[in-house]
Parts: structure tokens; sequence; C-alpha cells
């Protein structure tokens, strides 16, 4: 990969590994880039936001990670205010 977004090691008794990592946009998902893999393996880009997605949200609609936390919170600062309405 061209510009990996992270980069992550690992010890273990078998030895040392070392990868580039990207996360999806959509799920959030942290993938490790495998040297001289196809790109279309290791998912895909999205068309509505531009952003780097994993196989597993290719073909889904576009609901980047943002975007969820953004509802979450909204949705958290709704069940607040019931709560404060029933004092």
């Amino acid at each position: 990969m061209r510009r990996p977004q992270g980069y992550a090691q690992m010890w273990s008794e078998q030895g040392h590994k070392e990868w580039d990592t990207r996360s999806c946009a959509h799920c959030g998902r942290i993938d490790h880039i495998k040297p001289m893999t196809d790109p279309a393996d290791m998912g895909g880009l999205c068309g509505v936001c531009a952003g780097l997605i994993c196989p597993n949200c290719v073909g889904k609609p576009c609901y980047p990670n943002e975007e969820q936390i953004r509802d979450l919170e909204r949705s958290i600062e709704r069940q607040l205010e019931r709560r404060r309405s029933y004092r």
C-alpha cells in the first residue's frame, strides 16, 4: 500500500511481525495489509464518501463511522432529555 494509515507490530513465540494498517470508513475495522495484496481483495472505495472500506462493507449503503458516532450521541442526548423531563 502506498500510503498506509497506520502501522502494527506483533511479538510472539513464533517471532516478530510487522504490517501496514488501514481502517474501514464505514465500520472502523482495522485491516492488516499484506505486501503485494491486490487492492480488490482489501475491500474497495466507497463511491459516496470516497473512503476505503473493508470486504464486509462492500455493497452495503454508505454509513460512515463518524455519522454512526453522531447518531449515537444524538440518541444518548434524547434519552437524557427524556429522563430529565420525568423529574
